[in-house]
């Protein structure tokens, strides 16, 4: 057994389990991609959704090959949700009624999140 880069490790002939090459910054992706196929990995399996980390799929060179199965991440609320947890709190975000502690995120968190799925204050 391999330890490659914490905490992935790769057993010879068998499986591999990882953080996602960009997890870190996708600075460093490609060479984390080298480093692995270095290591034997014939099969990148990409368990993110769609915008959820930078994607890689171009990092990786044949004979080696990349399939994306995206995975919903259940410890992150889903738009209906922000918008509901949002319309029961009067659209408060912070403090200990606001949709921030509900949903067990940090204020920062939460308002990143609206701002990636274009949720608006509705008025």
């Amino acid at each position: 057994m391999a330890v490659v880069r914490p905490p992935t490790v790769i057993e010879t002939d068998r499986l591999i389990a990882g953080r996602h090459p960009c997890a870190w910054g996708s600075e460093n992706a490609s060479a984390e991609v080298r480093e692995l196929a270095a290591a034997g990995v014939s099969l990148f399996l990409d368990l993110t959704q769609d915008g959820e980390l930078e994607p890689y799929a171009h990092l990786v060179q044949p004979p080696a090959r990349h399939l994306r199965m995206a995975i919903r991440d259940f410890s992150v609320p889903t738009r209906e949700q922000l918008v509901a947890t949002l319309d029961e709190t009067g659209w408060r975000v912070s403090g200990d009624r606001g949709a921030a502690k509900i949903l067990g995120l940090k204020r920062t968190t939460l308002e990143a999140r609206m701002r990636k799925l274009g949720i608006l204050r509705r008025l």
